[in-house]
């Protein structure tokens, strides 16, 4: 799992860079939220050719767009898409449909990274 808020077309090219030189043949799945004052068309395109599946969520601030409001706005260029409003719930779907060999990308926004790294991190310690 890598967490990269590619929250802008820079980074969103950098991502793809990466994504391209390392995960070419491999099923990526992408975990994938924004906020309002972004340029998500341009950032979907950029990096939704490199996902086979993206799930579209909100991470949790006021300043988010809606999932479903992302997918109407950049689900056309993905392979294929799913709407799950809640990150945890986004990111538990992403675990489910991955395979040993796949990789999940949380991106987007460094606000759905932030709150799901800490998801992450809080599970880590409690199992131990």
């Amino acid at each position: 799992m890598y967490l990269d808020g590619a929250h802008n077309p820079s980074a969103a090219r950098q991502l793809a860079a990466f994504l391209a030189e390392n995960f070419a043949g491999r099923k990526v799945l992408m975990v994938f939220g924004a906020l309002r004052d972004k340029a998500v068309d341009e950032i979907a395109g950029i990096l939704f050719p490199y996902a086979a599946q993206v799930i579209f969520t909100e991470p949790r601030t006021t300043r988010s767009i809606s999932a479903a409001r992302l997918a109407a706005m950049a689900g056309h260029h993905a392979a294929g898409f799913e709407i799950i409003p809640d990150a945890d719930r986004a990111l538990d779907a992403a675990l489910a449909l991955a395979r040993p060999d796949d990789a999940i990308f949380v991106t987007g926004s460094l606000y759905l990274v932030g709150q799901l790294r800490a998801r992450l991190l809080r599970s880590s310690e409690a199992a131990g």
